[in-house]
């Protein structure tokens, strides 16, 4: 999505193109779900350097949810893209592999993504900080049949105000603003 643009460009397709500059011959590209717009553009740059594409749900499976301790489809998709990943480094026994991972993803902690602090009442810290990822915050929220209660929330200076509060305000019954940090972030 429009992130960095001050470094990365001011478009999907911009951003997308500059990203896939890393791109190298022969080197696969593990490609996750993109908004079509940048996919064209990565698809292109792969097949101009000639680096195989691999995307997920064609050539490799997000993690299965009874797998991975975290919340949310996006974070299933992420560790399927990054065992995919060590698995091009061409692990000898595949076995060994699988059962390293599965015992891997059963312990893995994303402090601030997601994080269930406590289950009753039901405290949730998440470092949402675009609109999809304050969307892929709603959705979880959504899923859990989250009752409305209070969002406390602070966001740095030059985010998209109005992408992270859209899917979350409907959600809280209260919401509290603050500053987190005094440099960076808006004003409460």
């Amino acid at each position: 999505e429009l992130e960095h643009t001050d470094k990365l460009g001011n478009s999907i397709a911009e951003i997308a193109a500059e990203k896939a500059g890393i791109l190298k011959p022969g080197i696969p590209c593990l490609l996750g779900h993109l908004v079509p717009e940048a996919e064209q553009v990565i698809r292109a740059r792969a097949l101009q350097v000639g680096a195989p594409l691999l995307k997920i749900g064609r050539d490799f499976a997000p993690v299965d949810p009874g797998d991975l301790t975290v919340l949310g489809d996006h974070q299933l998709d992420n560790a399927g893209l990054a065992l995919a990943a060590v698995g091009l480094l061409g692990e000898p026994d595949p076995e060994r592999f699988r059962a390293a991972a599965r015992s891997g993803l059963a312990q893995t902690r994303l402090p601030g993504r997601l994080e269930v602090l406590c289950e009753d009442p039901w405290i949730i810290v998440d470092g949402a900080h675009t609109g999809a990822s304050a969307r892929a915050l709603a959705r979880v929220l959504a899923s859990r049949r989250y009752d409305r209660g209070t969002l406390l929330l602070s966001i740095s200076q030059g985010k998209d105000l109005d992408a992270i509060l859209e899917p979350l305000l409907p959600l809280a019954d209260t919401v509290v603003v603050t500053c987190a940090e005094p440099v960076r972030s808006l004003s409460a």
